[in-house]
């Protein structure tokens, strides 16, 4: 009954007049907080698409389980900004990434993502054009990007780099390429070393059934 319930509103939502959709936001709502984990999914997944939702709801399913708050903080353009902050500050990780993949994303709110220092956030935030980041977000991105090649190329890459971050980030990728160059050098000796030169050098001894090898001069 809930969930026809839920559902005759949200089929009906936009047809509502502007001075009754508060009332039926939060008659949505008291549903949404009964029905059942699936439901909700379903609930989230339809709002997630509408240019007109109701707003407490939506709130309220952009802090639920992940998979069900993954549609509206993906594609919900109409989650407001205190929402948003809110969750990266106080949401799991998987609210997380949800949220760094939105078109776009204000400093305020990327300045609290890209606080927690989980790296799959941070570098789909890197890779997104539409997210801004503080010169306080820069600085947080430039120190996880000690961790992360992926990271480091996909900040450099971004037009908005500020120039002291992408000189820090062109010079840490240049180490990487440095050491990485080193190491194949050094594994090359140490395969040198003990497979090929033992190999020429065997390949010098003479073989005992064809004699002693006649000695250099001789005639």
């Amino acid at each position: 009954v809930l969930r026809a319930a839920t559902e005759f509103l949200m089929a009906r939502w936009s047809r509502v007049p502007v001075e009754q959709r508060e009332t039926f936001d939060e008659l949505l709502l008291v549903l949404a907080t009964k029905v059942d984990h699936e439901a909700r999914c379903e609930l989230a997944e339809r709002m997630a698409g509408l240019r007109r939702a109701p707003l407490r709801t939506l709130a309220y399913l952009a802090a639920d389980a992940a998979d069900v708050a993954t549609p509206i903080l993906l594609r919900s353009a109409l989650v407001d900004r205190a929402t948003l902050e809110r969750l990266s500050r106080e949401a799991s990780e998987a609210h997380v990434l949800a949220m760094a993949g939105r078109t776009s994303l204000e400093e305020a709110v990327t300045d609290g993502l890209v606080a927690r220092a989980h790296l799959p956030a941070s570098e789909t935030l890197a890779a997104n054009i539409g997210t801004r980041f503080s010169a306080q977000g820069w600085s947080c991105l430039v120190d996880q990007a000690r961790r992360s090649e992926r990271l480091t190329l996909r900040l450099a890459a971004r037009a908005d780099a500020p120039e002291p971050a992408h000189a820090e980030l062109v010079a840490l990728a240049r180490a990487r390429c440095l050491s990485a160059l080193a190491e194949d050098l050094e594994d090359a000796a140490a395969v040198w070393s003990a497979q090929v030169l033992p190999a020429i050098l065997l390949g010098l001894q003479p073989d005992a059934s064809e004699g002693e090898p006649m000695a250099l001069g001789a005639s």
